[in-house]
């Protein structure tokens, strides 16, 4: 689940640069024909930085959220301090969304770090600004719009995972599904041609399945399917991943594996599954085609010949391994 954090991040700081380029350069104008130069320098800096990170985020597809903190927080906080001895109380409006603004598009812990220093640096001198019972009523109301926000960050992002496990993966055997399957692939083709490894698939098919489900039922495939999950989860290293594409049709993702592993990883699920399958009132096998990335090969073509070796495999009698 940690990538879709990451990703979720990724958006909200993209949409927060956007908004903030939009809204927050009238200000600076502002600034500039009051020839307040400080405060209309500030915001122009931090305008800039929002600029690359929706440039950053949009073509290099990465967010460089350390300059956010290292970069974007001092900014911030120095435009706030400067401000609060220009404007008074109502610099302190500012406060407020800026808390959220960090726990928007920073990781939790360096969201806690940014508003840290922002308080630690600006409540003295709002201490010192405003008025004793004012400075009160901000303290507190800053404390308590932070802990919401703390909350409010959490639940969110709890919800979030949950919504994306739930989207990616099979609800019956609890592998992956499809459409997690069409992402990995993709960046992991990537990967391999970066790294100069070998990207392996696996294609795996249950024998007659049809001919049980209809002979036993639905209920005992689908008991069979997910017993085939819990023993793919078993047998697969960490450099693997098990999808389920599709009715008994399973695809197992290998990166940093070469060929003779991959076929030794083949045979001992074949194997593994003939043992498991020992257990029931009929013989149960399974037909595995495997196919390793070559040069200028796309994924759809990669599928496509991991899906023919094992047809070759059904072809040729099943309950055996056809590899490249």
């Amino acid at each position: 689940m940690r990538q879709n954090s990451q990703d979720v991040i990724h958006q909200n700081a993209l949409k927060i640069a956007l908004v903030t380029i939009v809204f927050v350069v009238p200000f600076v104008i502002n600034f500039a024909l009051s020839k307040q130069w400080f405060l209309s320098g500030c915001l122009l800096l931090i305008v800039m930085m929002f600029c690359f990170h929706a440039w950053s985020i949009i073509v290099k597809r990465r967010y460089y959220f350390l300059v956010t903190l290292l970069g974007l927080t001092p900014g911030v906080i120095i435009y706030l301090s400067y401000a609060l001895q220009y404007q008074g109380f109502s610099c302190v409006l500012w406060f407020y969304p800026v808390i959220f603004l960090f726990y928007y598009i920073l990781p939790e812990r360096f969201a806690w770090l940014a508003n840290m220093l922002l308080l630690i640096v600006l409540l003295p001198q709002a201490y010192y600004l405003i008025e004793a019972d004012i400075f009160l009523r901000v303290f507190c109301t800053l404390l308590l719009f932070s802990g919401t926000i703390i909350i409010f960050v959490r639940i969110v992002k709890k919800q979030q995972n949950e919504l994306y496990r739930l989207s990616v993966l099979d609800p019956l055997t609890g592998l992956y599904n499809r459409v997690l399957l069409n992402q990995r692939l993709e960046s992991s083709i990537t990967h391999s041609r970066t790294h100069n490894n070998d990207l392996i698939l696996l294609s795996i098919d249950i024998d007659h399945f049809k001919r049980l489900n209809s002979t036993f039922g639905h209920l005992r495939g689908d008991a069979i399917l997910r017993d085939m999950g819990v023993m793919l989860k078993k047998n697969i290293t960490i450099e693997g991943q098990a999808f389920r594409i599709g009715g008994d049709e399973f695809l197992i993702l290998l990166e940093r594996h070469n060929k003779q592993e991959a076929n030794d990883l083949a045979e001992l699920i074949r194997c593994a599954f003939i043992k498991q399958a020992s257990s029931y009132e009929y013989q149960v096998t399974i037909s595995i085609g495997i196919a390793c990335l070559e040069e200028n090969e796309n994924a759809k073509i990669l599928m496509h010949r991991s899906d023919k070796n094992l047809y070759k495999a059904k072809h040729s009698g099943r309950n055996q391994v056809v590899t490249f």
